[in-house]
């Protein structure tokens, strides 16, 4: 620094003031904000005892139907997962075992053939299917055509008195 220059202060010094004022100004108004507010709402203290008073029957109603549709099937519920806990336990941890004797036992089998498939009779290529004959077309039969004479009725009427007679 030369001699003649003086020292300014930071601009972040001189802001500092101005940021004091400004937030005490803030906190003033909230302040008188909030007492404007109490003292609107402090009339409807008295109205809010005559609505407690009319309404409490609507209260007691909702509070009823409340605990009957779902307070109490919800402590039923819990009380019912808190006593099948045990087993829940039991049963994820059988399954869990379950699951990895599985997986260690497809593990092992297919290590096993594996190494029975590396051995001469395994590693030969499979012979060629058979050729078979070439199939042939069949033609459809011609159904026969079945006409009825009279003669034949004449027949089938005097079997069947000849039989019920």
């Amino acid at each position: 620094m030369s001699p003649g220059t003086t020292a300014e202060p930071p601009p972040i010094a001189m802001l500092l003031p101005l940021l004091q004022s400004v937030l005490a100004g803030l906190t003033l108004l909230f302040g008188l904000g909030v007492r404007l507010l109490f003292a609107m709402v402090y009339p409807l203290r008295i109205i809010w005892y005559i609505l407690y008073v009319l309404l409490s029957p609507l209260t007691v109603v909702i509070k009823i139907s409340l605990d009957l549709v779902l307070f109490t099937p919800f402590s039923i519920i819990h009380k019912l997962a808190v006593a099948f806990y045990p087993v829940y336990v039991f049963c994820a941890a059988a399954c869990i075992f379950g699951a990895t004797v599985g997986l260690f036992g497809n593990y092992v089998s297919t290590t096993i053939l594996n190494s029975i498939s590396r051995t001469k009779y395994f590693t030969q290529p499979p012979s060629p299917p058979p050729q078979l004959a070439p199939q042939v077309a069949l033609r459809k039969r011609k159904r026969k055509s079945s006409t009825i004479t009279v003669e034949d009725l004449v027949y089938a009427r005097k079997w069947r008195d000849e039989l019920f007679s």
